[in-house]
């Protein structure tokens, strides 16, 4: 079995909006462990906190700016 995420940025309904992204993955079941546990252990190895109550977005860590 696969694990699918599904995620969009912008609309498509929106003049403002100069691109609509969508973007999906698909994870075998079995390997959806390994990358929680990496993505973990990459956050545990910053020291800003527990790895479970952080939520990483990526336009701040693309942008640099401050807020995980």
């Amino acid at each position: 079995m696969h694990i699918l995420y599904v995620d969009d940025s912008g609309s498509p309904d929106n003049p403002n909006d100069a691109f609509f992204v969508l973007g999906g993955i698909s994870v075998f079941e079995r390997g959806l462990y390994h990358l929680i546990k990496a993505a973990d252990d990459l956050v545990a190895s910053f020291g800003i906190g527990n790895a479970n109550d952080i939520e990483l977005h990526g336009s701040p860590m693309y942008s640099g700016r401050s807020g995980v």
